[in-house]
């Protein structure tokens, strides 16, 4: 597991409730599926998790990376979200989807270092 993203949830991410920043609310995103998955067993996916899934999805593919990096993460998150929706993921290493994305979203915010708002989803409840 990345350091840097460890290093960034302590520095972004607020004890409760969503980031106040763009760069916040990415790693939280990561940081709570992962937490979903190795901890509860992706037990509590609903929609919280496919809103926080999403926005991971949508902002780690913005561009910021080239294609095979994009198209990795669509992989692992597309695959995310089928476990949590009760899939079988036979043969998907997930341990190792969890390092990429949390590597992926720590790079996402070295790459975009001035921090930049971001305002609730009030229908995140997660």
């Amino acid at each position: 597991m990345s350091q840097e993203f460890f290093d960034l949830w302590e520095r972004l991410v607020p004890e409760s409730g969503q980031a106040d920043t763009l760069q916040g609310e990415l790693i939280r995103a990561v940081g709570k599926m992962a937490d979903e998955c190795f901890r509860n067993g992706f037990c509590n996916w609903d929609a919280g998790y496919e809103i926080l899934s999403a926005f991971a999805v949508r902002h780690l593919t913005d561009g910021t990376f080239g294609p095979q990096t994009t198209a990795g993460i669509h992989t692992d998150i597309e695959h995310i979200q089928a476990f949590g929706r009760g899939g079988d993921l036979a043969g998907f290493d997930i341990d190792a989807a969890f390092d990429r994305l949390m590597v992926a979203a720590a790079e996402w915010c070295k790459k975009h270092p001035d921090l930049i708002p971001q305002s609730p989803n009030p229908e995140l409840k997660r």
